[in-house]
């Protein structure tokens, strides 16, 4: 019987009698059907707003589908897993392939009973018997006729099914019956739906086939739950307490729908997004580490893909927004499984040993920088400093800043480049293209007094004092007392106080410095005293910029004027202060100590300029492990095309449920293209059967090709990045996965209230109680 009327046919449908039995329903939606010749359950939706919420069940794999078979042969094995990716047949009306280009598809089955099916054939009324083997099936994914296909490619194919079976068995049916559908929600638990088993005893009594479950049709309404089982109260009122597998799908959902929202700001034509915290300040980025801090989640599950953005920007600078979608892909595939009731310590096994396998293909793969050609040398950082910046703000600018990029990491000390000599200040106004880099330090002028004027401006080999000590004369107006018998002593007092501080400017002057920078302020006696000596100094410099200086110029931070002497001071080339747009910079450059160097950036909005910072630190962190670690790969999803198509091959040598745990870890590599489709507004599913083709016939750095809406090879188009970019984005991705998946219960204790201070309770200790 069809599920619905067929045109110009007076034969009954399962459509027409619910119409018949339910006229009060206006229109049936059809959410889960069956193949005209498969029996079973099947799920029809009550309104529109039902259709819409189950199908998205469907889509989540929220719904847990078991299927009986009678299929032609004894198998030998009685376990089997098959991943092959299917495709509409172009040769075929109406029948599907198997094609390495087609969409994936897996099916767990397994082996029930086998035995002998006795029918007869039509025409002649001989009675024959076949070998058969009973079997469930479990569909991982739902392609039009999976099942059907993958028990073919067993050379098992289902009794009766004329389309796909080589020797046509001459039977009333084909031997297919949808046996159990249950939907799986975290918030509800529901009844599952049980359509008789109409080979029950097929093969035991050689007889024929049942036509269809008992009883004919069974209606099953869901109104509503009400569990009303007592609750046992172990913990404190107000503590929420969730655990099982309801708890596990929730933090999986919790973590889906942090990745979704970051997943649009992926590749070079990702969106930005506009924050806006409880300040009222305005963040706009696209940076994942940034995205993640601003968010402010509260799930305890999902503040993990927190915590991995900002260990990928502090370990590698880029690669943030990868590794969560990554993680958060890695999750998905596995949904299914963990309602099919696979243990999570399962897949927690096979993800660990595809993180492992993944990380040695990675190293495989990526190719050694040469580093005895200089202008080679620099060419690949170069290349690998624009695909960072690709998907940043400041791409239509990326040649200008990668050569500042690649020119600033080359003047760090190349032993040890710390990242730290690099400073980066930030100057609202002009264009990006103002932005200049300084061979030294540099930082904003500080504060002055009257007499600073008179200062010089500009020293060649001058001597650095950096200091600690606070060089002005203060009013003690508070938190002072004198208590004096004649008026001479005070003014011994005042006359103390002056000759401490020109004690320590006369020590200074006595040093040989030229340029006195000092933590605390100097103030305007200080200021002309050193003025009318032809000295420059600064007072209350940032605790950063002042490190800087002594790692540059050398010396050490003093905290007293008693005893200075050479080794306490610094040197430089050259000294001088300079107009950048609307501030005035003090500027240290030749510094011998250490190489060193600062960007002074321009631009027109605050946010605008601190989202060039967060890029410019991402490609200077690019560039500084390219040079480190040796190693680079192509970009644009090469990489994880290859991967996915590697463990994809290798998860089928293996046996057991292992196999499609790696399955889908190398599923989960095929988001990132995917993303970088999706957000360019490509057809993703097109480009990605056109890379899984390329990679199978060996076209290793092939990955999506954002300005030609194809795919090409990425490593002759310079899309490059350093492998530890890759590693460390599995390595990361993998043991969040496998955490959020050794969660099985969360325990959120209740708040507690802040006490209120009674009536009249003042500040202060208060009167001892006698």
């Amino acid at each position: 019987m069809r599920i619905q009327k067929y045109p110009n046919s007076t034969d009954p449908s399962v459509e027409s009698i619910l119409k018949e039995q339910f006229p009060e329903i206006p229109k049936f939606r059809n959410v889960h059907q069956l193949d005209y010749a498969t029996s079973g359950v099947f799920v029809l939706a009550l309104s529109k707003k039902a259709a819409a919420a189950a199908s998205k069940h469907f889509r989540e794999r929220l719904v847990k589908k078991t299927y009986l078979a009678l299929v032609n042969g004894h198998m030998q094995n009685d376990e089997y897993i098959v991943d092959q990716p299917i495709d509409e047949d172009p040769e075929h009306e109406f029948r599907m392939k198997i094609t390495s280009t087609g969409k994936p598809a897996q099916t767990y089955i397994q082996v029930i009973e086998r035995g002998y099916y006795s029918y007869k054939e039509e025409k002649t009324a001989v009675e024959k018997q076949i070998p058969v083997t009973k079997v469930s099936l479990r569909p991982i994914s739902g392609r039009r006729h999976q099942l059907r296909l993958h028990l073919q490619y067993l050379k098992h194919p289902i009794v009766g099914d004329f389309n796909y079976e080589s020797q046509y068995t001459d039977t009333f049916r084909m031997m297919l019956h949808a046996h159990k559908l249950l939907l799986q929600l975290p918030e509800v638990q529901l009844p599952e739906f049980i359509a008789d088993d109409p080979f029950a005893d097929l093969i035991e009594k050689k007889n024929y086939a049942k036509s269809n479950a008992k009883p004919a049709f069974q209606f099953d309404f869901i109104l509503d739950f009400d569990s009303s089982q007592p609750q046992i109260i172990l913990l404190k009122e107000g503590t929420d307490t969730s655990q099982g597998k309801g708890q596990l799908l929730s933090n999986i959902n919790a973590c889906a729908a942090v990745v979704d929202t970051v997943r649009t700001t992926l590749g070079p034509r990702g969106m930005d997004k506009l924050m806006v915290d409880s300040r009222g300040e305005v963040t706009i980025s696209n940076d994942g580490a940034t995205i993640m801090k601003l968010l402010d989640i509260v799930h305890p599950a999902a503040k993990t893909l927190v915590d991995i953005a900002r260990s990928q920007d502090a370990e590698v600078g880029d690669g943030t927004t990868s590794v969560v979608l990554l993680a958060g892909e890695l999750l998905r595939e596995v949904k299914g499984y963990i309602e099919e009731g696979v243990s999570p310590h399962v897949i927690i096994k096979g993800y660990r040993a595809a993180a492992r396998l993944a990380i040695e293909k990675v190293k495989e793969l990526a190719v050694q920088i040469d580093r005895n050609n200089e202008s080679e040398f620099r060419d690949l950082l170069s290349k690998c400093a624009a695909t960072a910046m690709n998907s940043k703000l400041i791409y239509s600018q990326k040649d200008f800043f990668t050569k500042m990029v690649v020119d600033a990491v080359l003047s760090l000390d190349q032993e040890s480049l710390n990242e730290r000599l690099i400073g980066i200040k930030r100057v609202p106004g002009g264009a990006m293209q103002d932005s200049v880099l300084v061979n030294g330090v540099a930082f904003k002028k500080t504060f002055s007094y009257a007499g600073f004027e008179q200062q010089p401006k500009s020293f060649k080999n001058p001597k650095i004092l950096c200091l600690n000590v606070e060089l002005e004369l203060k009013a003690e107006k508070d938190n002072a007392e004198v208590r004096v018998e004649q008026v001479s002593e005070y003014q011994a007092i005042v006359d103390a106080e002056w000759q401490i501080i020109f004690q320590k400017l006369e020590a200074i002057v006595a040093s040989g410095a030229k340029v006195v920078l000092s933590k605390l302020p100097i103030g305007d006696l200080a200021t002309q005293y050193f003025a009318d000596r032809d000295i420059f100094c600064a007072g209350r410099v940032a605790k950063d910029d002042m490190d800087r200086v002594v790692q540059a110029v050398g010396g050490s931070i003093q905290s007293t004027c008693s005893d200075l002497r050479s080794e306490h001071l610094g040197q430089c080339e050259n000294f001088d202060e300079r107009q950048v747009g609307g501030e005035r910079f003090n500027i240290f450059e030749g510094c011998p100590q250490a190489k060193t160097c600062t960007l002074i950036l321009r631009g027109g909005a605050e946010q605008f300029i601190a989202e060039v910072e967060r890029s410019l630190h991402d490609a200077i962190m690019i560039v500084r492990r390219a040079i480190k670690n040796s190693l680079i790969v192509a970009g644009g999803g090469a990489t994880e095309m290859e991967l996915s198509k590697y463990l994809r091959i290798h998860s089928r040598t293996i046996e057991g449920k292992q196999q499609l745990i790696i399955g889908a870890y190398a599923k989960a590599f095929e988001i990132i293209p995917r993303q970088l489709c999706d957000n360019a507004g490509f057809d993703a599913t097109d480009i990605l059967n056109k890379l899984r083709m390329k990679h199978a016939q060996d076209g290793t750095w092939y990955g999506v090709d954002i300005n030609n809406e194809t795919i090409a090879d990425n490593f002759e188009a310079f899309v490059w990045e350093p492998a530890l970019v890759k590693i460390n984005a599995i390595a990361a991705a993998t043991e969040a996965a496998c955490l959020i998946l050794s969660v099985d219960e969360t325990v959120k204790n209740a708040q507690s209230e802040k006490p209120q201070a009674g009536p009249g309770a003042g500040r202060g200790r208060g009167m001892p109680t006698r």
